[in-house]
């Protein structure tokens, strides 16, 4: 198939961490940086001029919390072991259903990003009588690499 064309909706781009998405997500966060440094001389007057610096990454997500495996407790036990974590930012697998018409699967052509990354922090939120929510924050760990679905 070809990639998909126009606008992005939100509810298609999900976060994977280890291949799996983060299950019930409501909403995710792709935040790349460059560090700037200033350049300033006798020569550049008043207004400064900067330098592009060193690269850097976060992702974040929200999601409804929910028993079983796949969500807030394997993300924690990912944290406690320390180790990186391969994240994908990225459409909806395209092996989900696709007559499902709230949202449009990956297609062949389709840009993603996916880099090594560390989950920093994962708060949960159990408000009384409200869907318990958690939100992971994970920092980059080296290269976000922009990648095409095949």
């Amino acid at each position: 198939m070809a990639a998909n064309t126009g606008i992005i909706e939100g509810q298609d781009l999900l976060v994977y961490v280890a291949g799996t998405a983060i299950a019930h997500s409501t909403t995710c966060t792709l935040s790349p940086t460059v560090e700037t440094r200033d350049r300033v001389t006798k020569d550049t007057g008043k207004w400064k001029t900067k330098k592009a610096g060193m690269l850097d990454w976060e992702v974040t997500a929200e999601a409804l919390a929910m028993y079983g495996a796949g969500n807030y407790h394997t993300l924690l036990a990912a944290m406690i072991t320390r180790a990186d974590v391969t994240i994908k930012f990225a459409g909806r697998d395209a092996s989900v259903d696709p007559t499902n018409d709230n949202f449009t699967t990956e297609q062949t052509g389709d840009t993603y990003y996916e880099g090594p990354g560390i989950i920093t922090q994962l708060p949960q939120t159990a408000p009384n009588n409200a869907d318990a929510t958690f939100t992971i924050t994970i920092t980059g760990n080296g290269e976000l690499e922009t990648k095409t679905a095949t």
